[in-house]
């Protein structure tokens, strides 16, 4: 493979990669800007699989090599290309495609709820981005009909015990996909000594539960996700929005390499203000054990265990200005700032107290010592 075949598959490659994203339209100046940047740097890392690769490389048509074709493979390989026939002599196993991320009788459930046109975000995940409609679809199970709720959806094996809904998605591939929508994330509620909980902010989204039901004449079944959850103050249905709050990005001080999306861990959908929230409440409601306000409405939600899609709409009439936003991060980063110096200052305090009365028991240990040495040495006086 010479030279200008590698551009050019680099090229088809990037283009692909567009095109799964549903981002054709700007996958023209994608691949541009991708051919410029590979004759500066032709070791850019790729990340379509070993199957794409070999795909692409034994379908590209081969032709007599010309004269500057020869000219250039008188040059030494680029990385590149060793790159590309290492790849094109590995065979394709098995072990090399997705594995299933649920159950095959989930995914064939949920099958004849799936439209084609839909472009699927993830093939490991059941996450989906519904162009036409600007929403993103996230498949899974219901994990909670009654009992105490701090989220309605949470990504699976985190927090199911507190959940409606275990999605069978990472959040932060339904936060791109919601990116991709036009929604504009905000900031999570939080809470501060000076005024209390600060309220989230963002897109308003409309969530909704679909599913199958075998027993009903008409077996598509459709609720919005505020009709499952129950006001426990009021018995009422909730009757707040959901905002794309957007949740947080957690970087390790100790590896700058290492990022983690904070709603990962379980806060995906939350009932309960949490600082880590994809998407919150525009309203005040604690995380408190003792003062949960939110609980499962048995009477919508379907039997445990049951597969579902959440559709995820925002409502980009709603997105607050980026000016409003870069504010109100402002406001939480610099309280955050004032809080750890506090900290700090208090640690300082309570690091040089501590030194203080070491000193003072370390010297209460040696005035002890030597009261007691001329007392020992009177006594070894008398015994000589």
């Amino acid at each position: 493979m010479n030279k200008r075949q590698s551009i050019k598959l680099f090229c088809l490659l990037l283009c692909g990669a567009c095109l799964l994203c549903g981002c054709q339209d700007s996958a023209p100046k994608a691949s541009t800007k991708a051919a410029k940047n590979s004759k500066k740097n032709p070791a850019v890392e790729n990340p379509t699989t070993a199957a794409e690769v070999d795909t692409q490389a034994t379908s590209t048509p081969q032709s007599t090599p010309s004269a500057s074709q020869n000219a250039d493979n008188e040059n030494p390989p680029s990385p590149l290309d060793k790159a590309a026939e290492t790849l094109k002599q590995q065979p394709i196993e098995e072990s090399q495609k997705p594995a299933p991320a649920v159950p095959q009788e989930v995914h064939e459930q949920l099958a004849s709820l799936v439209s084609e046109n839909w472009i699927r975000l993830n093939p490991a995940y059941e996450v989906w981005f519904d162009k036409e409609n600007l929403q993103v679809i996230v498949g899974g199970r219901v994990s909670l009909r009654e009992g105490l709720l701090e989220m309605f959806a949470c990504p699976r094996d985190t927090k199911e015990h507190e959940s409606v809904i275990s999605t069978v998605s990472d959040a932060k591939t339904v936060h791109a996909g919601l990116l991709a929508t036009g929604a504009i994330p905000g900031i999570p509620g939080y809470w501060t000594e000076e005024t209390g909980v600060v309220t989230a902010q963002g897109c308003t989204c409309k969530v909704t539960v679909v599913w199958q039901d075998a027993e009903q004449e008409n077996p598509r079944r459709e609720v919005n996700a505020k009709q499952m959850v129950m006001d426990l103050r009021t018995k009422e249905t909730l009757q707040h929005d959901w905002v794309f709050a957007g949740s947080r990005w957690w970087q390790d001080p100790k590896d700058p390499s290492y990022r983690e999306y904070q709603a990962d861990s379980g806060d995906m959908i939350c009932v309960s203000n949490f600082p880590s929230a994809m998407l919150d409440l525009n309203v005040e409601s604690s995380s408190s054990n003792s003062s949960l306000a939110f609980g499962a409405n048995p009477e919508t939600v379907p039997p445990l265990g049951q597969p579902v899609l959440v559709f995820i709409k925002p409502d980009i009439s709603t997105n607050p200005t980026p000016e409003t936003i870069a504010a109100a991060i402002k406001k939480r980063d610099d309280y955050e700032a004032k809080m750890k110096a506090a900290l700090e200052a208090r640690i300082k305090e309570m690091e040089k107290r501590d030194a203080e009365w070491e000193a003072k028991e370390a010297q209460k240990r040696k005035d002890a010592a030597a009261d007691r040495d001329p007392k020992d040495n009177s006594d070894d006086a008398k015994d000589g």
